[in-house]
């Protein structure tokens, strides 16, 4: 009687439905209700289907609703905001290139645009093959009728869905086609957004641009959608609904072109025929990019921001935990080593236990099919989220006040010491100048030897790549995998083209990462040229600093490709005080002067996400595992399943387009660095001019005019307002 009370009750409870609510839909009394749960044996077969759809519909029809989990960041962003308003407005002439960042400090425009940048709404990513039911879960999560039907067929554009609140004037309408070149990065920024767009108008603009059965003449054209919607569950992220791969030609890169974005990933598959090949290649790329919310300090666990989600789980009845749990042992028997290295990095361990933990259930029709799911993405886009949120951004605020605060300490003594030993400043300053050009040469010396070791690199590591590929694309060594791994021929099938995949993609990953290591010490060595020795006595001494490792990571952002230098980059940010917000706000500014790098969506949010770790390599092999599966036929067992998984390997150009990436990934290396170098000679020089112009100065008047437009400016950086998070 327990059993079937709990089910009547539960039932109500998961629809969020109350005694009153269901004794008004019975028209019955509450009384009634209580008596009803209490003894199932009086309820009749035709109160009980009353009971039963009225749970249905109103779970159905409800959206997941997580309140309102962003508030206090909402309200901490227009604390500063409000302060930053009121900042002091620099005199004609100011030396900002004296500061850490130059203009980007001086300018509390910056400072605001930043933090709002680290502060977005995360973006959950709804991924998956082609009619697998993301857009139907996505309806669902917004309370089932927040998209019109038009919305639901086969998805073929990447959809943004924004709550309606964050719908900017400019845009009058609730959805906007955008054709290529369209950063899903970048909806509230007005002229990026208007260079890009298609069409605006109603939601019938998806029907007719976003879908398959779509018949506008644009539709090829139309690459992304900004949709906005009035539902409280975007009021704890973003919804990015993404084309079903392996559908249509160019499907699959408008996928790619959005998976760097997400900061929580859902993985959609039915129940039926759940997680095959295709589903477990592409899950183990996504994984390889999902930032990290995990850290051994806050307890969350290891992966809490992937859902991988067996959809219409209702028909297959009762088969469905061991659907799950075998398709959560073959996708980690796929990707082991890397979740391991993950874990390692991240300092949580991932076990097979932790990743099943990661798969679940749900159903449009079953209320308990999908409410644990509902229950942990709930949880995290209203707890976890905001205080992942919360620290990101007392981090960058408290790195703000620390860079500004210092370099206008040292601005102040270089102004101070100036109209104090003006003869000697300038004395100082022509020694400086006259060093200049050895210290030039020098420089010059030591950019030819990194660009050098990067070639040398590149070198050693397409050598490398190859041995690995022979060594793994080889029938010998995957038959001895097999006999060793795998008991039964079917689950050999299933398993051995995704785990020889696994360990030539994890082993190429290590050998860059050990590459990217050793260019890492040659790029710090390198910078440390830029501490140009001013004598101890000197009155510049004390007051002279230039961060180069700060200049040069800002124009890597500019520029957007790291390659091998975002292990660098990663390990200084941090460890150092560069500030999250310099470098929004860097990339910010890069954006605007030059506009989105060719190939880079996601720009902005992926760069700085690369500097919160964990440190990934990013060169795939694009090889089609279910394709080599599928190849396999025939009674053979070991020896001929070895051969004919080398012969695919071989035949869908494995080595050859690993080798390929890996060139590209050392040319990407060198850009970087060169255009980095540069710029970072550009910012030195920049102030090295200003320091000239300082220390040169006859007006005195001008000098004590910066100096007490320093002081305030240093008072304001040193006031920006932050409570104290709680630990």
């Amino acid at each position: 009687m327990s059993s079937n009370e709990s089910i009547l009750k539960k039932m109500r409870l998961d629809a969020g439905i109350s005694q009153a609510e269901m004794a008004a839909y019975l028209q019955v009394s509450q009384g009634q209700v209580s008596r009803f749960e209490q003894d199932p044996d009086e309820v009749s077969m035709k109160i009980y289907r009353q009971w039963e759809a009225y749970c249905g519909k109103v779970a159905n029809s409800r959206p997941l609703d997580v309140g309102d989990p962003l508030k206090e960041i909402r309200q901490r962003i227009e604390l500063i905001a409000n302060y930053c308003d009121a900042a002091p407005k620099l005199v004609d002439g100011f030396p900002v290139e004296q500061l850490e960042n130059g203009e980007e400090t001086a300018s509390t425009e910056s400072l605001v645009q930043g933090i709002r940048r680290i502060a977005r709404k995360p973006r959950m990513g709804l991924f998956g093959r082609f009619d697998m039911g993301k857009s139907r879960l996505a309806n669902m999560l917004m309370g089932g009728d927040s998209l019109p039907a038009s919305y639901q067929p086969a998805t073929s554009i990447a959809c943004l869905v924004r709550h309606i609140d964050d719908q900017p004037a400019w845009q009058p309408e609730p959805v906007w086609i955008f054709g290529k070149g369209f950063d899903l990065d970048r909806p509230d920024d007005e002229d990026h957004c208007k260079a890009h767009r298609i069409i605006g108008g109603g939601f019938e603009m998806l029907r007719e641009y976003g879908t398959h059965s779509g018949s506008m003449s644009g539709r090829h054209e139309a690459v992304a959608a900004v949709v906005y919607v009035d539902s409280p569950f975007l009021r704890g992220c973003d919804i990015i609904d993404l084309p079903g791969y392996q559908h249509q030609e160019g499907d699959d890169q408008r996928a790619e072109m959005a998976r760097q974005l997400a900061d929580i990933i859902v993985y959609v598959s039915t129940a039926q025929g759940f997680m095959n090949e295709y589903d477990r290649s592409y899950l183990s790329q996504l994984i390889r990019n999902l930032p990290a919310y995990e850290t051994p300090e806050n307890g969350l666990d290891p992966l809490c921001n992937l859902f991988v989600v067996a959809t219409r789980a209702d028909i297959v009845g009762d088969a469905i935990d061991g659907i799950l749990d075998k398709a959560a042992s073959y996708s980690f028997d796929g990707i082991s080593d890397t979740l391991q290295d993950r874990g390692e990095q991240v300092g949580v361990p991932i076990d097979e236990a932790a990743f099943r933990r990661r798969f679940f259930t749900y159903s449009a029709e079953n209320v308990g099919l999908r409410s644990n799911f509902e229950r942990e993405l709930g949880n995290l886009l209203s707890d976890a989220c905001p205080k992942h949120i919360l620290r990101d951004m007392e981090k960058a605020i408290q790195q703000a006040k620390a860079s500004g605060t210092q370099s206008l300490v040292a601005l102040i003594n270089i102004l101070q010491e100036t109209l104090d030993h003006q003869e000697r400043a300038r004395e100082d300053m022509e020694t400086i100048l006259s060093e200049e050009p050895q210290r030039i040469q020098k420089k010059t010396e030591y950019e030819q030897q990194v660009l050098n070791l990067i070639r040398q690199l590149k070198t050693e590591s397409v050598s490398e790549i190859e041995q690995i590929c022979d060594e793994w694309i080889d029938a010998d060594r995957i038959e001895s995998v097999i006999r060793n791994r795998y008991d039964k021929k079917k689950q050999a099938r299933e398993l051995a083209p995704g785990h020889i995949i696994e360990k030539i993609q994890f082993n190429t990953d290590q050998v860059l990462k050990a590459k990217a290591k050793r260019l890492s010490t040659v790029i710090d060595e390198y910078l440390n040229e830029y501490d140009i020795g001013i004598e101890a006595n000197s009155t510049l001494h004390s007051s002279w600093e230039f961060n180069a490792k700060g200049a040069f990571i800002g124009s890597l952002a500019s520029l957007g490709t790291f390659g091998a230098l975002a292990s660098w980059a990663s390990v200084v940010a941090g460890g150092s005080n560069l500030g999250g917000y310099i470098l929004a706000a860097k990339i910010t500014s890069a954006l605007a002067a030059i506009g989105i790098p060719t190939g880079g969506t996601g720009t902005i949010m992926t760069l700085i996400r690369t500097l919160g770790g964990p440190f990934a390599v990013g060169v795939g092999i694009s090889v089609a595992i279910g394709v080599i599966a599928a190849a396999i036929f025939g009674d053979s067992w070991q020896r001929k399943l070895a051969r004919k998984i080398e012969k695919e390997l071989k035949k869908a150009g494995a080595k050859d387009t690993l080798v390929r990436n890996v060139g590209a990934f050392w040319d990407d290396t060198e850009k970087a660095f060169k255009h980095a170098a540069e710029e970072t000679e550009q910012d030195f020089q920049r102030k090295l001019e200003s320091l000239k112009q300082i220390a040169f100065s006859t007006d005195v008047d001008v000098l004590q005019a910066h100096l007490s437009n320093a002081k305030e400016l240093k008072d304001f950086f040193a006031g920006i307002p932050w409570r104290p998070l709680e630990s």
